[in-house]
């Protein structure tokens, strides 16, 4: 009877501990699915390669508990690049940086077409790998597994993930579950970067190749321009310039600005350009120029718009004729002082409103005229006039006013972290 009592303790006992055991997994298992569902979130956020990688190797060790995450990424020529969580060895890191495409490592065969997961249970199983075999004491594992990130289109390995544990053990059911979402989130965040990169790179192309190729040479005028893209990867913008040769011996300067930040807006971009360029050339008239493009995007009806400053400089008459579509007022260097050339501001081309005027200002020897886009001195934490003042009083303390000391303070200007948008600039000094 004793010991019957006794038995029925110690199944009691198992059956509890087993309970516990179940409570406690599945615990994990919910607190790894909240890890997981925090580092698909902060996956959305990343918009480069190199952020997604971090992001995933980070976010893997806290969800799946690996003493060890890496990544596998087919580079150049035949190499694989890694990236491997922050907290791992500096000497591996540095070893393990690059392999080539036949190195025979669980990870990097990973990357083979039609691969499948390549699970190494225990120590004895990763001693068939000797190159990670080599590794197991300098990272502290007994066990290894190497999944195929897929691409959803093709269904083929577009990146590896490396998981290294401190014990001999085989995955569970519930772990194998997580992995494998995990793998699915991680390529799916590769892809979508990679997509957004690509499409930014389209963009950035058609942008340079819709921007003059080269600047007329013009006596008496020199000139220098900028164009540099927003540092954010979903962004490109229609930043523009131009600088056109008039009848008589004026010159036509111009800077504008298309809504839009995508190849459209990069393609709009050009259409305007030559619009706005060949009406410049045609009548010398700065809102004349912009009045009549305006009306012309209008009358197409496709959502055109955009803002540009036009200028008619014409040096042999000490002379400058300004209009505005809405776009910010240039900047004008004499030898001892800088002052901002505000017009009326008129409407943006494709608006259909008109309201476009001249407005004249002097212009000698040595001065310099700066328009700009508004990516050049826009800030979160400050108005435009606060921008535009910041501007002028960094050129006006300028004691060499060339124009590539000038182009030096716009550049400087625009190196901002905060900023959200791409930049376009032209300088005119008149000699």
């Amino acid at each position: 009877m004793h010991d019957e009592a006794t038995e029925l303790l110690h199944l009691a006992d198992r059956r509890v501990e087993f309970l516990t055991r179940v409570v406690e997994r599945e615990r994990a298992a919910r607190e790894a699915r909240r890890d997981l569902q925090r580092l698909a979130a902060a996956s959305v956020a990343a918009t480069t390669i190199d952020e997604v990688l971090t992001t995933i190797v980070r976010g893997a060790s806290d969800v799946i508990g690996s003493q060890l995450t890496s990544v596998a990424l087919p580079a150049e020529d035949g190499q694989v690049r890694f990236v491997h969580v922050d907290t791992a060895p500096d000497d591996l890191v540095t070893d393990w940086s690059t392999a080539t495409v036949d190195t025979e490592f669980p990870l990097v065969r990973a990357l083979d077409a039609g691969a499948t997961w390549i699970e190494l249970a225990d120590r004895t199983q990763i001693a068939e790998w000797p190159l990670l075999a080599a590794e197991i004491d300098r990272v502290g594992i007994s066990s290894y597994l190497a999944v195929p990130l897929r691409s959803r289109a093709t269904r083929e390995p577009i990146a590896a993930l490396g998981l290294g544990f401190a014990t001999e053990a085989e995955l569970d059911s519930v772990d194998r579950a997580l992995v494998a979402e995990l793998s699915e989130l991680a390529a799916d965040a590769l892809e979508r970067v990679s997509q957004l990169q690509h499409a930014r790179a389209v963009a950035e192309t058609l942008q340079h190749a819709l921007l003059p190729r080269r600047l007329p040479v013009i006596d008496g005028l020199k000139l220098r321009t900028l164009y540099e893209p927003c540092s954010d990867v979903t962004d490109v913008g229609g930043d523009w310039y131009d600088v056109v040769r008039l009848p008589g011996g004026a010159v036509g300067l111009v800077v504008g600005d298309v809504a839009g930040h995508d190849a459209a807006s990069a393609a709009e971009m050009g259409r305007i350009r030559h619009v706005l360029a060949s009406h410049l050339v045609e009548h010398g008239d700065p809102a004349v120029a912009l009045t009549l493009a305006d009306r012309y995007f209008d009358s197409i009806d496709d959502a055109t718009f955009a803002t540009a400053v036009v200028i008619v400089l014409d040096a042999s008459r000490c002379r400058l004729t300004v209009a505005s579509a809405a776009h910010l007022p240039p900047l004008l260097l004499h030898h001892d002082s800088v002052i901002r050339l505000d017009v009326e501001p008129g409407s943006p081309i494709g608006s259909g409103l008109g309201g476009h005027r001249c407005t004249q200002f002097e212009v000698g020897p040595g001065n310099t005229v700066v328009a700009f886009t508004d990516g050049v001195i826009e800030r979160r934490d400050r108005s435009i006039d606060q921008c535009l003042d910041e501007l002028a009083a960094q050129l006006d303390g300028l004691t060499d006013r060339s124009p590539s000391a000038v182009l030096r303070v716009v550049r400087d200007h625009l190196d901002s972290p905060d900023r959200t948008d791409d930049a376009a600039a032209l300088i005119a000094t008149v000699a």
